[in-house]
């Protein structure tokens, strides 16, 4: 009798359960007779705040809807342009087929999916002809948007762009797109929780952007034919903190600064990329790896600023300018032609490599 009574209370407490009986593993909770991760809640809207200008889309909805929770549009962006500036769009679960555009005129706009694992939006149906990427930004310096809760995934050009404008990205996923994972041009860009894997090319690219990346996983980026297959990559004058992120397993390297970018990455594992960890173009950043290898001083190199344990700061002086701009190679240009978000752009002007000269 005993160890029937024992028994019998073990394998009632096993696992979450509802009334339904549904048991579901560490992690994940019932929904009707499914389970789901924990942070998806439960029911079609899970743990998604909604007000009451909210505009709902549920792909298993009838098609027709207004928008309303009754009612939904079954088309994110139906939803997206029913919305116009400021105001949520709620996603249910579903995959949906489509290639968004999020613009000034959704400036303070929240797209809101229930979750990540379950909310997918494949930007594999645009035409091969002009690829397009599965969510685009692009707006003004005023605009704002705030995206979370999604799967970006298997389009044939970027998973999200971003062209000017502040974005506030908190749960993503960006798998598998054809021309990397994010591209953020001339913008500020806000990361939470965000997964980038297995995307081609490049993983997360900033170019003349500000970008804060809080734990954000860059994994597993891809070559492919022409491809560079780098993690993080900070180009153009753009300035990246990172903080619990982990870079690993990309094809190339995992981390690039180019040009007078920065990168501040604390509390971040970069580990199994196939070329290097992290690679800078600058001899400022080159010194100071080359004196950290081998337990040198690194204080006094030129260009950086040092501050050590006991506060003292060591304020080095500019690197010289360097004067003799022949024994640069010239820039081959045409590696940029393998970016769909690069061709087609014209832009007039001139410019040198950040030297200064007296015209007279």
């Amino acid at each position: 009798m005993l160890q029937i009574l024992v028994l019998f209370l073990w394998t009632g407490c096993s696992g979450d359960s509802d009334e339904t009986g549904t048991a579901c593993p560490d992690g994940e909770i019932p929904d009707g007779t499914t389970c789901v991760p924990e942070a998806c809640g439960t029911g079609t809207w899970g743990n998604l705040e909604t007000a009451d200008d909210t505009v709902y889309v549920d792909i298993a909805a009838s098609t027709g809807g207004d928008g309303s929770k009754d009612s939904p549009f079954t088309s994110i962006q139906d939803g997206l342009d029913a919305q116009g500036k400021d105001g949520m769009v709620a996603v249910a679960a579903g995959t949906y087929v489509e290639n968004l555009q999020m613009t000034k005129d959704h400036s303070g706009a929240h797209l809101a999916g229930r979750c990540s694992a379950l909310v997918v939006v494949d930007g594999s149906g645009g035409l091969e002809s002009t690829p397009n990427d599965a969510l685009s930004l692009t707006g003004v310096r005023t605009s704002t948007w705030m995206v979370s809760g999604l799967a970006l995934v298997r389009a044939q050009s970027m998973g999200l762009a971003q062209l000017k404008g502040t974005a506030d990205l908190r749960d993503l996923r960006i798998e598998e797109n054809a021309a990397g994972g994010i591209t953020t041009k001339q913008a500020n860009l806000t990361t939470t929780d965000i997964a980038l894997n297995g995307n081609l090319s490049l993983g997360l690219v900033a170019i003349a952007a500000n970008v804060d990346l809080v734990g954000v996983s860059i994994k597993n980026t891809r070559k492919g034919e022409g491809g560079t297959g780098r993690g993080l990559s900070a180009q153009t004058s753009s300035n990246i903190q990172a903080l619990d992120c982990l870079i690993e397993s990309n094809q190339e390297i995992g981390v690039y600064v180019q040009g007078s970018s920065s990168a501040h990455i604390s509390r971040t594992l970069i580990r199994d990329n196939a070329y290097t960890g992290i690679l800078a173009k600058e001899n400022s950043l080159v010194e100071l790896l080359d004196a950290l290898e081998i337990g040198d001083d690194y204080t006094k190199i030129p260009s950086l600023w040092v501050k050590e344990p006991n506060g003292t700061v060591h304020r080095n002086p500019l690197r010289r300018l360097e004067q003799d701009l022949d024994r640069f190679p010239y820039p081959d240009r045409t590696v940029y032609d393998r970016y769909p978000f690069v061709v087609g752009q014209k832009i007039e002007g001139c410019a040198s490599h950040r030297h200064l000269f007296q015209l007279t």
